[in-house]
């Protein structure tokens, strides 16, 4: 639906009085109230700028009231305001606390890590646009430095054409100066001890086993100082051998939960 520039207009005025009124419920200990303040002053408010505190605020009500599935879902629409949220990162990292405590309280794990995801993302946004104080947030450590080279490594090994659990065997190599004599001449100076060289050591595969243990120390998503995240280089990795048919994604891809391969600009 288009609406004109006045319409616009007025359902902004009327968006902000309900948003007014619902603040001032909530300050007032009503959170029912105020609940149903949010959601009236949502069905008016037509830009994603203005629904963002909203849906916050709303979230934030349905969390005191112990709506966690409520809560949970409406701040990830909250979340999914992607121009909104990049351009206000406090408010997102406030509705992705919010998610985060919404998800726990369900045991949503899957859920949880998104909004970890989301924290982690819009608080680094949030220091390099606002330098605000951020809301205090109980968030998992972040990975060292080495736990995130030891993945990217792991990941990097799979460098071979048999697949995470095979072994790749030795090409022989073509003898660079042939003899086309079919009767070679012996050797005139052999040698009775001859020392028998090594035998060329196959070259094995990536042990799957090595990548996750890496992966419990950190994630898919984890940046190193380059900025570069394990998922990226698995996605690279198979597309240059095939023959991991898609094993070695899967495997940074076990538990489930989605990854965030963002980086703030």
């Amino acid at each position: 639906m288009v609406r004109s520039y006045q319409e616009q207009v007025t359902l902004t005025v009327q968006e902000q009085l309900a948003r007014a009124d619902a603040n001032g419920l909530f300050k007032q200990g009503d959170i029912k109230g105020a609940a149903a303040a949010y959601e009236g002053a949502l069905a008016v408010t037509v830009l994603d700028e203005n629904r963002l505190p909203l849906l916050a605020n709303l979230g934030l009500c349905r969390l005191r009231l112990s709506e966690f599935a409520a809560a949970a879902e409406g701040l990830a629409v909250a979340l999914d305001l992607g121009v909104a949220c990049y351009a206000a990162p406090n408010l997102a990292l406030k509705a992705a606390g919010r998610r985060l405590e919404a998800c726990q309280q369900l045991g949503d794990e899957a859920g949880a890590r998104a909004a970890i995801a989301d924290c982690s993302f819009f608080l680094q946004r949030s220091r390099e646009k606002c330098g605000l104080a951020p809301p205090k947030l109980d968030l998992p450590p972040e990975p060292s430095a080495e736990a995130v080279t030891d993945l990217l490594m792991a990941v990097g090994g799979a460098e071979d054409d048999g697949g995470l659990n095979e072994v790749q065997e030795p090409h022989p190599h073509p003898n660079p100066n042939p003899n086309p004599n079919p009767n070679p001449s012996p050797n005139p100076n052999p040698n009775p001890n001859p020392t028998p060289s090594p035998s060329p050591t196959p070259n094995p595969s990536p042990n799957p086993h090595q990548v996750r243990r890496s992966l419990t120390e950190a994630k898919p998503e984890s940046l190193d100082a380059h900025r570069m995240h394990a998922l990226a280089l698995t996605v690279h990795v198979e597309c240059m051998r095939p023959a991991l048919r898609g094993e070695l994604l899967s495997l940074l891809l076990e538990g489930g939960a989605p990854p965030d391969a963002r980086v703030p600009a």
